[in-house]
């Protein structure tokens, strides 16, 4: 009978030893984890693109300050511009005498087709940007 004293001893000496181990990180954990199987050689492309994203942003709201938007709104075939009737070439002359950044806005109120495009074309030619409202 004293052998299986023993090797009951011994088994609980052998527990409390793991649960030592255990509680003191000894290499014996246990957990609730995905595996962690990478490789360690991401290339963070994802981390990357997501900054570049942020400072675009911040440029492009930099920009904004930075730009004069000029309001033109197109009524069948007449132009107005600071909510007054001006002819074509008086309404190019007056976008082009802007200085730095600039955006038309174009507003479409019944616009005639051949005055709209003809305003879109001319705005094309001189590289100026617009936008449609």
């Amino acid at each position: 009978m004293s052998k299986k004293g023993k090797a009951v001893g011994g088994a609980g000496v052998g527990v409390i030893v793991l649960v030592l181990l255990a509680l003191l990180g000894g290499g014996f954990g246990f957990g609730f984890g995905t595996g962690g199987n990478g490789s360690g050689d991401g290339d963070n492309s994802d981390v990357i693109e997501e900054n570049q994203d942020k400072q675009n942003s911040e440029k492009e709201d930099d920009e904004k300050e930075n730009t004069t938007v000029l309001k033109v709104t197109v009524s069948g075939s007449d132009y107005y511009y600071d909510n007054e009737k001006i002819s074509f070439d008086n309404l190019i002359k007056e976008i082009e005498s802007e200085e730095g950044d600039i955006i038309v806005e174009i507003t479409d109120e019944d616009a005639g087709r051949n005055a709209y495009q003809k305003l879109i074309d001319k705005l094309d030619d001189l590289y100026i940007d617009y936008r449609e409202r």
